[in-house]
């Protein structure tokens, strides 16, 4: 579950920095070239409270296999992807996936531990964070 949650952070933040080489490979620019990462952001934001919902109304573990799915199957047609229009599409399916992967990941992990052992397995989740470093829990 941990590495799903690092796979959705990195492809938040990761893909701007290949923005570049998208380009150059799929012979794109401008703004269809920003919805690579807008598209993405954009279906991540609207998804999170839906996904939040579902997480309520379905339940946490098939939330996460359900997103997680989607996730890697718009992640998937993105690594294989020759259009642009494709490539746009498939990341703003990743987004959506990805949202409920945070989304049902969290509640997992809250349900799951208690106490100190919660605040460290939210520590490595936000790897990314300096103040949440495992060392610091």
């Amino acid at each position: 579950m941990l590495a799903g949650v690092v796979l959705v952070a990195m492809s938040i933040s990761g893909t701007a920095v290949a923005l570049p080489g998208v380009g150059q490979d799929l012979g794109a620019s401008g703004s269809a070239l920003n919805w690579v990462v807008a598209g993405y952001n954009l279906a991540f934001a609207a998804k999170t409270l839906v996904a939040g919902s579902a997480v309520d109304r379905v339940g946490r573990r098939r939330t996460f296999l359900v997103s997680a799915l989607v996730f890697s199957c718009g992640f998937l047609v993105t690594a294989v992807s020759q259009s642009i229009v494709v490539t746009d599409a498939s990341r703003i399916v990743s987004g959506a996936g990805g949202a409920g992967v945070i989304a049902a990941g969290g509640a997992i992990l809250a349900s799951s531990y208690e106490e100190a052992a919660r605040n460290r397995a939210f520590a490595l989740r936000a790897p990314w964070r300096a103040s949440a470093s495992p060392s610091a829990c």
